[in-house]
């Protein structure tokens, strides 16, 4: 957490270039897990919404930045900046 960068949420939902590169994929790959972790612990619902509409996407197909976080805040009918003020709140009162 000490580390993490206010957009941090943001990067690791608009696009894949976190978990790609060798400098940042262990601190993705930790914070994807924990994003799956408190969403399923408290949106469940929600986070079926979207894995299914991500399923709807083609294969090798590219969305935007912008569309990837659109698809995200609306299956979650939140914006980022709530949903990660949340999801910080809860990871760290289960730490």
């Amino acid at each position: 957490l000490p580390s993490r960068p206010d957009e941090s949420l943001a990067t690791l939902i608009a696009d894949d270039s976190r978990f790609r590169s060798p400098a940042t994929a262990a601190d993705a790959y930790g914070e994807g897990w924990a994003l799956t972790y408190f969403l399923l612990k408290t949106q469940r619902e929600e986070f079926v919404k979207y894995l299914r509409q991500l399923s709807q996407v083609k294969p090798l197909v590219e969305l935007s930045k912008r569309e990837r976080i659109a698809m995200f805040e609306t299956a979650f009918d939140t914006t980022l900046e709530k949903l990660d003020k949340q999801f910080l709140t809860y990871m760290r009162r289960v730490r």
